[in-house]
């Protein structure tokens, strides 16, 4: 199965970053969950979530005031039965 999720912000990220980048690429219209997990499974936020047009979608999810600790988190897409995690760490 394709690629629908791709991190368009540097990896690692440095803590204090406010804004992530990541595109989403649909063949067709499509529901689109996209969320930051940490480690532990547990929702660190939640990026997008809607109806999405076929396509690429360049996406930026604003960080200001989450204050996210070093270490690693997944960036993770859902649409459907298609989920698609990016690790991505975070650097002090």
């Amino acid at each position: 199965m394709p690629k629908f999720l791709e991190l368009r912000s540097s990896n690692p990220l440095r803590r204090g970053t406010e804004v992530l980048r990541f595109e989403i690429d649909l063949e067709q219209p499509a529901e689109v969950c996209v969320r930051l997990i940490g480690t532990a499974g547990q929702v660190v936020a939640e990026l997008a979530n809607g109806k999405f047009p076929a396509g690429e979608q360049i996406q930026v999810a604003n960080l200001e005031g989450r204050r996210l600790a070093a270490g690693v988190y997944f960036l993770e897409a859902r649409s459907g039965r298609r989920r698609q995690a990016i690790p991505l760490v975070v650097i002090p």
